[in-house]
């Protein structure tokens, strides 16, 4: 999914674990992940491996970096946009401000 930064309209991509969507997880990491123990994944950020429990939010900047948020977190900061909201533009939103 495509989300905005709220607090400054940054575009990100995100994926949230789930428990059972392996496959799209592989997908986004590209394949640098794999499953730990339980219900845990552990995807690669930077050569090191970051768990990612159910309900945790994997993001990617513009710029590639990846990083893991808590749902809280990631639900407190950021907006799910539609790929094709005409508010998305070179990376950042065009009018959040409403």
């Amino acid at each position: 999914m495509k989300a905005i930064h709220t607090p400054t309209g940054h575009i990100v991509e995100a994926i949230q674990w789930k428990g059972d969507n392996f496959k799209e997880f592989w997908d986004f990491s590209n394949g640098s992940m794999k499953k730990l123990k339980g219900n845990t994944l552990g995807i690669v950020i930077k050569g090191s491996l970051w768990p990612v429990s159910i309900g945790e939010y994997v993001i990617r900047t513009s710029d590639g970096n990846t990083h893991v948020h808590s749902a809280r977190y990631f639900e407190g900061h950021y907006e799910e946009k539609l790929a094709d909201n005409k508010n998305l533009q070179n990376g950042t939103a065009q009018g959040t401000n409403q």
